[in-house]
């Protein structure tokens, strides 16, 4: 019987790397990620318009959740380049939303909305286009050289 074993090896240095350790790495960094990001979301009165001296408004509260999962859709790729955008993946993603947003229910000076989960929603979604648009790019560049 012959086993077919896969070879890691590192873009930076050029060395065989641990797949175990490659993995242990991950792991680490999206706890480290998610506490960050608990954290984040978690602090008392986070709107940008308190720190510009304006008014509340709903529909930049609503462009920054968008931003802000956007972004950290697109860290978590970077930390995790292993990771394909799965489904379930978009709905692990999701769901560690949804506890952030029920938690602050329980948090003096925050609130919890349906419109800010939907926002929330898009930012993963949009995060996830962009990285399927990159591997699509980057394969078809890989085509055209070949």
């Amino acid at each position: 019987m012959h086993v077919v074993r896969k070879i890691l090896i590192d873009k930076k240095t050029g060395l065989v790397v641990d797949e175990a350790k490659l993995k242990a790495r991950a792991r680490w960094r999206l706890v480290i990620a998610l506490l960050v990001t608990g954290i984040l979301r978690t602090l008392p009165d986070p709107h940008l318009e308190t720190y510009m001296g304006m008014d509340y408004t709903w529909w930049l509260d609503q462009l920054l959740h968008l931003g802000f999962y956007f972004v950290v859709t697109l860290i978590l790729f970077w930390l995790l380049p292993s990771e394909k955008p799965t489904l379930s993946f978009f709905f692990s993603l999701f769901s560690i939303t949804l506890l952030f947003e029920l938690a602050q229910l329980f948090i003096p000076g925050r609130s919890f909305t349906p419109l800010d989960i939907a926002s929330n929603f898009l930012g993963i979604a949009l995060g996830f286009l962009a990285k399927y648009a990159l591997e699509s790019w980057k394969e078809q560049s890989r085509e055209r050289i070949k």
